[in-house]
């Protein structure tokens, strides 16, 4: 039937449909001059709206779901008009059978109502609509109204689809019977590259690769060795065809090529067995790596140097001592003989770790070898041939600093010393009495004794007293002596027995053995300061003692006493 009759008898049913509906229909208007609206079913299709609760008796029930269009209601007959003309939430159902999405262009009433893109020119077949992707099947799949159109892409005259498909839709120099070029393609189609005919195409050498395929030397017969196949060997021949010669043929770069094609015969000599490790190669030296070095099929061969029956390889730790290897008698000389990491094992009967040949004085103390730390036990322990510094009594008081000696430059200063009221730890307890501190510093100590008698002695001008007769005016005892030298006072120490200061001035003269020993004497039995020299004593330095060392200000009391 002709579309434009088809058109036609479309736009006279729908005129048909709705002039008079099928099924109940609109109630007809008995005054078609009056203007009023029935609000119950203001289309006049006889259907109430959705929202009228309560319908007179000449109508249907509430449903007519749009009251404002007379083609619209419950039970209508379906218009392809875009709308859901029986209010079944379906719009146009029954004009797409293939339920492709697309209505049906012949359906009545779809022609006028819907655009062009959304009309389907076979409505009993989903692969035809609008917009579907055109298919090599004798069909118009677009709806464009041409069949099988646009699938030949490269304009050569072949598609895909055909008989005799073209193989490359992309390419138009390739298609069936095409021209055979070299160019890596199937250009005819024949499911062969470069099957073409010409010398660029023929295999002259028979080595499976003609001038087209890549071979360098298609000549016959020296044109076999040579191809994209080959690999490289010796030869001075490009095998391989990348355009270098005898490349790669020593890749450890230790002057000798390796195991490659023709490299026997083109080489003087052995050919390197290990063409991956430069410290492999013939006639190279022999190493103890379990490896053949010099390529001779041995490994680790002739490496006893001293011939002592064991190389480094089995455990000779001296490769050029003879007399050192695993199987040597162990000697006491500071050598591991019998190579088992340990020096003179069996020679260190006192377990230090070094024996008498390697410089352990003493091998049966522990505490004794060479190089030992010293300790405070009278032996040399580092053997150097002394004992510690520290344990010499360098003062000759019977003590070293070993032995508590806390001061090695004074004999009276040790253990076994009595403590004086001198501010000095003369017993070396590391503790100074409290009544030898000055808590307060006010320069007097707790000790200090109650009297205080100046010992004057001089040898020289009498006159040089001059100056401490003022100390009498602190109430102090002054005992003068004149002429020392001849007197001998300085030797008798009880002439100076109550004394806590003895002052003694010379005009240069040196004090006597005999004088230094008394004066020794009295020093350790706790007498005081020996001053020598004129003008050496202050009134401060004298005094009845401190009797409150806790307040500063008792220093100013103790002279005034």
């Amino acid at each position: 039937m002709p579309r434009a009759l088809m058109l036609l008898l479309s736009l006279f049913a729908a005129v048909s449909m709705t002039a008079c509906p099928t099924g109940r229909g609109p109630v007809e208007d008995d005054d078609d001059a009056s203007a009023s609206v029935d609000p119950d079913d203001v289309d006049g299709d006889g259907y109430c709206g959705l929202d009228v609760e309560d319908c007179g008796d000449a109508y249907e029930g509430p449903g007519d779901c749009d009251d404002e269009d007379a083609e619209v209601y419950p039970e209508a007959d379906e218009l392809c008009d875009m709308k859901d003309n029986d209010c079944d939430g379906v719009i146009d159902e029954g004009f797409d059978a293939d339920q492709d999405g697309y209505v049906d262009e012949f359906g009545e009433g779809c022609l006028s109502n819907y655009p062009p893109e959304e009309l389907d020119c076979n409505d009993q077949l989903a692969a035809i609509h609008p917009g579907h992707a055109e298919l090599c099947d004798e069909m118009d799949n677009d709806c464009n109204g041409a069949i099988d159109d646009g699938l030949d892409q490269d304009g050569d005259g072949y598609r895909i689809c055909d008989l005799n498909a073209d193989c490359d839709d992309t390419n138009a120099s390739t298609y069936p019977n095409a021209l055979e070029i070299c160019d890596g393609e199937d250009n005819n189609c024949n499911s062969v590259i470069d099957d073409g005919i010409g010398p660029d195409f023929m295999d002259q050498d028979f080595d499976g690769f003609s001038p087209c395929t890549g071979d360098c030397d298609d000549s016959y017969p020296d044109g076999a060795a040579a191809n994209p196949g080959e690999i490289e060997g010796c030869d001075d021949i490009d095998n391989d065809c990348d355009g270098m010669v005898d490349e790669d043929l020593d890749l450890d770069e230790d002057g000798v090529p390796g195991d490659y094609p023709n490299c026997m015969l083109w080489i003087d000599g052995p050919i390197d067995c290990d063409d991956n490790d430069p410290t492999v190669y013939p006639y190279g030296p022999e190493f103890c790596d379990g490896m053949d070095n010099n390529c001779d099929g041995q490994i680790d061969e002739n490496l006893d140097f001293d011939n002592d029956g064991f190389t480094a390889c089995e455990g000779d730790c001296q490769p050029l001592d003879p007399n050192t290897n695993p199987n040597a008698p162990e000697l006491c000389d500071g050598i591991d003989n019998d190579c088992n990491l340990i020096v003179d094992d069996g020679w260190d009967n006192d377990g230090d770790g070094q024996s008498p040949c390697a410089g352990d004085c003493n091998d049966a103390s522990a505490d004794v070898w060479y190089g030992a730390p010293e300790l405070c036990d009278g032996i040399d322990n580092d053997c150097d041939g002394n004992i510690g510094a520290n344990e010499e009594d360098i003062d000759g008081d019977g003590e070293s600093e070993c032995d508590g000696d806390c001061d090695e430059s004074d004999p009276s200063i040790n253990t076994m010393a009595v403590e004086l009221c001198d501010g000095i730890d003369n017993d070396c307890d590391g503790i100074l009495p409290a009544d030898e501190q000055d808590d307060d510093l006010d320069g007097y100590i707790g000790c200090t004794p109650l009297g205080c008698t100046i010992t004057l002695v001089e040898d020289g001008l009498d006159d040089v007293f001059g100056p401490f007769v003022t100390l009498d005016q602190l109430g102090l005892e002054l005992d003068i002596h004149s002429d020392a030298e001849f007197s001998g006072v300085l030797e008798d120490t009880s002439n100076f027995a109550d004394s806590t200061v003895i002052v003694w001035y010379t005009d240069g003269r040196t004090i006597t053995e005999a004088e230094y020993d008394a004066l020794e004497a009295w020093l350790q039995a706790g007498g005081g300061l020996i001053v020598t020299g004129p003008d050496a004593l202050s009134p401060e330095d004298c005094a009845t003692g401190d009797d409150d060392d806790s307040a500063i200000d008792d220093a100013d009391s103790a002279i005034d006493d």
